[in-house]
């Protein structure tokens, strides 16, 4: 099964179970805590209003319904610090501001050089403090654990990887590629890697090169 429709049941999985593992700390949801401080972050990190989720760390109570007249970040940049001023002259508040975010765990213990199978994942819903950054494909069926991995773990490289795209020994396909210039040339792969990484090459004839392993039986050379 291709890892993006897995993906999309996955997250289907958790919309239906609700379960949420919360990191560092319980947050209240958003758009039932404060939609109004919500969407003013959103717009900043340019992620959708309902991901993000909310701490307030300065006390009090941490449900606020009112509209904000202002949100702007507590050290200069767009971290996980924002004070946030709900009419003139009132104290502003302090939130801690994070994103939820879909992530593949093992369901069971999991053998070094196993292939992961539907039965070995399970979704879980996690807050990440602070702006949103981007992530690595999620671990999928088919990806494959390259150490040992307890019940529970979260299936992030290096114990998994995807499956292998190129192995030692197979004739592959190497593409330059420039601007308005293409070129190829054949060569034999000199490890077993997946795809987007780095794998040597050497070209028949005798030149030895390193590229990034693309599927098919190509490797592109920047």
């Amino acid at each position: 099964m291709r890892a993006s429709a897995w993906w999309c049941r996955v997250r289907a999985a958790a919309a239906v179970v609700g379960a949420v593992s919360l990191l560092h700390g319980a947050a209240l949801p958003a758009q039932a805590a404060a939609p109004g401080v919500a969407r003013a972050i959103a717009a900043q990190w340019g992620v959708e209003p309902e991901r993000i989720r909310l701490s307030w760390i300065d006390g009090g109570d941490a449900v606020e319904r009112r509209d904000p007249a202002s949100v702007r970040p507590a050290d200069g940049v767009r971290g996980e610090r924002w004070l946030v001023s709900f009419a003139a002259g009132e104290k502003a508040r302090i939130a801690r501001a994070g994103v939820s975010v879909i992530e593949a765990r093992a369901a069971r213990d999991i053998a070094r050089g196993s292939t992961l199978a539907a039965g070995d994942i399970v979704a879980d819903t996690l807050v990440r403090w602070g702006a949103p950054v981007e992530y690595a494909e999620p671990a999928a069926e088919g990806w494959v654990a390259r150490s040992t991995i307890m019940a529970g773990a979260l299936l992030r490289a290096p114990a998994v990887a995807p499956p292998a795209a190129v192995h030692a020994g197979d004739t592959v396909q190497v593409v330059w590629r420039g601007t308005g210039v293409v070129a190829s040339a054949r060569g034999r792969a000199g490890a077993t890697v997946a795809r987007g990484e780095a794998v040597p090459v050497r070209l028949d004839n005798g030149r030895r090169i390193e590229g990034r392993a693309v599927g098919d039986g190509r490797v592109l050379v920047p």
